[in-house]
């Protein structure tokens, strides 16, 4: 389906330029790590913790091999021909290192283009396209990453002390079908350590990141759909005097 709905969007993620020092010796071709972060955010974030599991998924690899293929891709592969599939860390280091920029143009891109064959048909009230905008868990790490965020995590068992560990966090904005509720992830960003800003104690905590990239969501989420007024799902995390205010600020209904 998105191969013959959105060529556009991923001609787009084809041409972005490879920003790793010295990419010959890297073993995945840029183009399979754009498509394994673009799928998985389309996802929803719905594998959370076990970003693992959904990039080993055997359809995961198969499609991102078809999505190669069609734009004559390369893409690395195991002894048996299948697709070999990038690991975590090293969809990390793309998405810390390349532009914000860049990955948005291509979600502008694809969302007009699927809007166009009225995929999000009943997605709204009125005439205000409906988002809910959430927190998910990308991925974990017992390694010290300054970058992600990072709290104290306790043992399976009580003896055990409580150890480091650093996490990835993403805020997404979906589209949301009145009926049935059912979303589709049409904005992203990762949400980074911001070294002071958001810590207590001195420890970043995902709640007050989360928090503070709210407004850049929104206006994400506002450059999707120019001329339509947004209504705005959130959870109690957002519940104060300050994002009504900026709610109202950008004249959104929530």
């Amino acid at each position: 389906f998105l191969l013959s709905r959105t060529f556009q969007s991923l001609l787009h993620l084809a041409s972005i330029p490879d920003h790793r020092k010295d990419p010959e010796q890297c073993t995945f071709p840029i183009f399979q790590i754009r498509i394994c972060e673009l799928l998985w955010m389309m996802s929803g974030g719905k594998s959370g913790l076990f970003f693992d599991d959904f990039l080993l998924e055997p359809q995961t690899a198969e499609a991102v091999g078809e999505f190669c293929r069609r734009f004559n891709q390369p893409y690395a592969q195991n002894s048996d021909g299948t697709v070999r599939m990038p690991t975590v860390d090293t969809l990390k280091d793309d998405m810390e290192t390349m532009p914000p920029g860049e990955l948005e143009r291509v979600w502008h891109i694809l969302v007009q283009e699927l809007d166009a064959v009225n995929l999000f048909r009943g997605t709204r009230y009125g005439n205000m396209p409906v988002i809910a905008i959430d927190g998910v868990d990308g991925f974990r790490t017992s390694c010290e990453v300054a970058k992600l965020l990072h709290r104290k995590m306790a043992g399976k068992k009580k003896e055990e002390e409580k150890r480091e560990e650093y996490y990835a966090k993403f805020v997404l904005a979906s589209l949301c079908h009145l009926v049935g509720g059912a979303g589709f992830p049409i904005a992203g960003m990762m949400v980074k350590n911001k070294g002071n800003g958001g810590t207590v104690d001195g420890q970043a905590t995902k709640q007050q990141c989360e928090y503070n990239a709210l407004e850049e969501m929104l206006k994400r989420v506002i450059s999707l759909f120019p001329g339509l007024r947004c209504l705005v799902s959130l959870d109690g995390l957002y519940l104060d005097g300050n994002n009504v205010k900026l709610l109202e600020r950008l004249g959104l209904c929530y």
